[in-house]
């Protein structure tokens, strides 16, 4: 079966920002800040990539809901790729220190050992201010932060943009190497809502998920991969 390797950027941006908020050394520029405690958000990106020395385009749409009060994330995720869909969901939940990706269509699920415990959220402290811009009629000012990336086997550079006010994600791009791959990816974030509705719908792990951890070492999470079959 082929296999397609994604690089997951809603969880490169959460992995790769710091743990507190900073005044940044540019002059007169806005403070660098932290995103909401609990919020839900849906992502559209696109991803570029070479696969055996092939092109490989995909692309991907996730509705997330970030909970880092109680240390976890859920994700729907349908990705789109040679002209099949595959959807997945998937849950980390940082107390426990476990992952689980779920295929809700064949009732398949993997627990995987996730290593990391704290979950953390602001721009990063070595984050440079790149632009102040607006959109609409000057109705949303927004704030462009650029830093290098390196975390696992991805490298590259990222670039945020939030919105002044309440640092609400607006976009994100990455461009760099993942496991000596090179890799683009351009991501719009939409249909942002503080606090999170329905927790269960996202973080209610399904009773066919196995309590055995997976042997495997790669994290869909730590290592913003995503295996799809």
């Amino acid at each position: 079966m082929m296999k397609y390797v994604v690089l997951i950027l809603f969880a490169a941006v959460v992995a790769g920002i710091s743990a507190k908020s900073i005044q940044p050394t540019q002059p007169h520029a806005p403070a660098k800040c932290c995103l909401a405690d609990q919020f839900e958000i849906e992502i559209g990106e696109m991803i570029g990539a070479m696969e055996s020395g092939k092109g490989v385009a995909l692309g991907q749409s996730l509705k997330v809901a970030f909970d880092y009060t109680n240390k976890r994330i859920g994700a729907f995720v349908t990705t789109y790729a040679a002209g099949v869909v595959y959807t997945n969901r998937a849950i980390i939940d940082y107390n426990k220190g476990v992952e689980f990706l779920i295929n809700e269509k064949t009732s398949t699920c993997q627990k995987m050992p996730f290593n990391t415990t704290e979950m953390v959220h602001c721009i990063p402290d070595d984050a440079k201010l790149m632009e102040t811009f607006f959109m609409g009629n000057n109705q949303i000012t927004a704030n462009s932060f650029s830093y290098q990336y390196a975390e696992g086997p991805s490298t590259g550079q990222m670039t945020i943009a939030v919105t002044q006010t309440d640092c609400i994600l607006l976009s994100s791009s990455f461009v760099g190497e993942t496991a000596g791959t090179g890799m683009m990816i351009g991501a719009g974030f939409k249909n942002y809502v503080n606090g999170i509705k329905d927790p269960a719908t996202y973080f209610t792990v399904p009773s066919y998920c196995t309590q055995t951890v997976s042997s495997r070492s790669e994290s869909f999470f730590q290592h913003k991969h995503l295996l799809l079959q």
